[in-house]
């Protein structure tokens, strides 16, 4: 009876929090054609789920509507863009769709090619509506990321942050929305944090301890995700680091790891504690130092003990992707015919008899550009043990040059040329269904191809994560 009570209460809340959104628009150019919205299910592993569904009539004209609790980033796949607009609960938007372009074939066929991304107009925007603000917001703050990019990545410390955080308080402090509020919070503590104050404690006591927790709030989610990116691994040589890994390999309980975690950061609840676990269990899945089958009854502890049903859901959701996502290892690598800098062709079948470690990236992306001096180390250090190839997803072959010459100082640029170098930088982009081939899902991507073309890790760690360590535990193993 009590159970059954609970239940109840459970669902007038449900339905007293959940208000209704519309959504409608003329667009002539996708007339019978199906249009579905989604929203993200968590941040963490970002999987997406429908919300509605509708099917353009003949004139152009198209409706839905869906519950909302909260403040959601709603997206749509519309050909070639991915298009997104936050729709808040309880409101109606006259949206408009871009000029209708399909993908070519060769995009269909390759699940991982990557839209445009284009913010959805809205038509009857109300004057200080969320995606005005953040359209507003991002507008300065990403000029100022683009501007200041390479500066913030090679600097720990840059004055000119202060001042672009000074700028944004004093131009968006006087808008009161909610999720405004917040995301303008996080955006400017990721810029602070990006720039110069890389410290996970100072900002976890700050801004993330003993707070609320912001599950759709994508500033707020962004900023935790980056931070706590890998964070088993980034304890892995310390005391409590080892405990992690007696917790998960041999004991596979989320209680285990809890006790440890409390030793090592002061998080100031169990809700925060266990959303640090679900984000560090789901990057184990992907860390060879950690058996997945062990993470994944790590996540059973953690569904059939959490109190909190937001933290069972994103468990199922990193056990459901880690079911989806097969890995390619063991198997023969996909060859490849890729140009570089100078327009020479380069084989991947040419480098038989060597180990070849693989990364697929994007030039602009935070998490690859990390890696690049990490990356010049290894090839200084490791030049006979294995070689190094940069497969460049979004650079045409005459662009390369002038991106390795922001990665690396001008000295180091001559590796490029030498005969036998074991740092080439390729250009992917008219080759996408590589990425299928690889099963690429994020960037970067590293892979570890063995002397005889066979993929040992589709998923090997990166060169930040104890690649190194893990590179010659399998010589080892070999030898």
């Amino acid at each position: 009876m009590r159970l059954f009570t609970i239940l109840i209460i459970s669902l007038i809340s449900l339905s007293v929090n959940s208000q209704t959104v519309n959504i409608y628009g003329n667009a002539k150019d996708y007339a019978y054609k199906k249009l579905f919205f989604t929203k993200y299910s968590d941040l963490i592993t970002l999987e997406l789920e429908i919300i509605d569904s509708c099917i353009v009539n003949e004139d152009g004209d198209f409706s839905c509507s869906f519950n909302l609790e909260q403040t959601n980033k709603i997206i749509t796949n519309l050909g070639i863009y991915d298009c997104s607009f936050y729709a808040q609960p309880n409101k109606q938007y006259e949206i408009i769709l871009p000029p209708l372009i399909e993908k070519q074939l060769k995009d269909s066929l390759n699940p991982y090619f990557k839209p445009f991304k284009m913010e959805l107009g809205i038509k009857n925007l109300e004057k200080n509506d969320i995606n005005i603000l953040i359209q507003k917001f991002d507008k300065q703050y990403n000029s100022y990321i683009n501007l200041h990019f390479y500066e913030m990545i090679r600097q720990r410390q840059n004055s000119s942050a202060d001042s672009m955080i000074s700028v944004l308080n004093t131009n968006f402090n006087k808008y009161q929305n909610t999720y405004f509020s917040i995301y303008k919070h996080y955006k400017i503590e990721f810029l602070r944090y990006a720039a110069y104050k890389r410290d996970i404690k100072w900002v976890t006591h700050h801004h993330y301890k003993n707070k609320p927790i912001y599950y759709s709030n994508t500033a707020y989610m962004d900023l935790f995700t980056k931070m706590y990116s890998n964070y088993f691994k980034q304890l892995r040589n310390t005391k409590y680091g080892k405990t992690i890994y007696s917790n998960i390999n041999l004991s596979k309980s989320s209680n285990k790891i809890k006790e440890t975690l409390n030793k090592e950061i002061s998080l100031g609840n169990d809700t925060l504690q266990e959303l640090v676990i679900l984000k560090s269990l789901n990057d184990a899945l992907t860390d060879p130092y950690f058996r997945n089958p062990f993470v994944l009854q790590a996540l059973d502890t953690l569904i059939r003990y959490t109190k909190v049903n937001k933290h069972k859901a994103i468990a199922i959701n990193i056990k459901r992707k880690a079911s989806i996502n097969k890995t390619i290892a063991s198997t023969i690598s996909p060859d490849f015919n890729l140009y570089d800098k100078d327009s020479n062709l380069v084989k991947l079948k040419d480098y038989r008899g060597k180990y070849v470690y693989l990364n697929i990236v994007i030039s602009d992306s935070y998490s690859c550009m990390q890696d690049y001096g990490v990356l010049k180390n290894l090839y200084n250090k490791h030049k006979n043990d294995f070689e190094i190839i940069t497969l460049l997803v979004d650079l045409y072959p005459n662009q390369i040059q002038e991106f390795v010459d922001i990665i690396l100082p001008k000295s180091e640029t001559k590796i490029e040329n030498q005969a036998n170098t074991n740092w080439r930088f390729l250009s992917i982009k008219d080759n996408l269904e590589l990425l299928k081939d690889f099963k690429v899902v994020t960037y970067p991507t590293y892979v570890l191809i063995d002397p005889y073309g066979t993929i040992i890790s589709a998923t090997a760690p990166s060169p930040n994560e104890n690649f190194e360590q893990y590179f010659y535990r399998i010589l080892r193993s070999r030898n």
